[in-house]
């Protein structure tokens, strides 16, 4: 008797931390080691974040290139870098005591409602662990940064 079944995919914070390919390289640089520590204003947050929403654009065709990657890992990656950005975001607004309301976080809440990027071509019935998936991801990448 022969068992086949589906290999797990590759796992994102490792590659993160030992890839040079360019989607690694604009993943760590904008999103995983970016810091809103130095952000005086709702302005400068507003402008990090309009450039966070821009490198999500850039990382999407990276990630489109990664022949490693599935579909699934790809919008995981993403999903789970966008999370790390809106938690940063998140916490610059609590630092400048900036109301939730006010935070420009909501750009990229926004960004995340949308669901995945329709370049991905992630199939609908995913979405459910989308979700999980990258939270378990982004709790990872924070953890050990």
């Amino acid at each position: 008797m022969l068992k086949v079944e589906k290999g797990r995919g590759y796992d994102i914070k490792e590659q993160l931390n030992n890839s040079r390919a360019p989607w690694a390289v604009l993943a760590n640089s904008q999103f995983v080691f970016s810091t809103t520590s130095n952000l005086k204003s709702v302005e400068q947050l507003g402008t990090y974040s309009e450039d966070i929403l821009q490198q999500l654009k850039n990382e999407v065709d990276l990630l489109i290139r990664e022949p490693r990657f599935s579909k699934f890992d790809r919008a995981t990656a993403l999903r789970s870098f966008a999370l790390t950005a809106k938690g940063r975001l998140d916490q610059g607004c609590n630092d400048l005591h900036v109301a939730p309301a006010d935070c420009p976080s909501k750009m990229i809440a926004q960004y995340l409602d949308a669901g995945p990027d329709p370049h991905l071509t992630l199939p609908q019935i995913y979405n459910l662990n989308l979700n999980k998936e990258s939270e378990k991801v982004k709790d990872r990448i924070l953890k050990n940064e």
